[in-house]
């Protein structure tokens, strides 16, 4: 992940920015899944098990909003479960 660390930032910085230019720093659940249905990974997981995901991701934020660590995390975990080269994932993430 360290490889593509900072265009992923770059990315995610992006996403959280759209409908909120002054928003560079936390995603919603709902942009999540949708970036993650886009490229394809609700194909292979499932959406109910990309909702289980990013519910327990978001549990405990009163805002419903994650920060890039946590968006890491999440790729992470989707990698493992999808059985997808996490290298991949975030290609296709920047790519997207």
């Amino acid at each position: 992940m360290n490889k593509y660390g900072e265009e992923l930032k770059a990315k995610f910085e992006i996403y959280c920015s759209y409908g909120d230019t002054l928003n560079n720093m936390t995603l919603k659940s709902i942009k999540i899944s949708k970036i993650l249905k886009e490229i394809g990974v609700v194909n292979i997981l499932g959406q109910a098990q990309l909702d289980i995901m990013i519910s327990n991701l978001v549990r405990n934020s009163p805002s419903k909003k994650i920060e890039f660590p946590q968006f890491t995390k999440l790729l992470c975990e989707v990698s493992e479960k999808a059985k997808v080269e996490l290298e991949s994932l975030a290609k296709c993430i920047i790519a997207h």
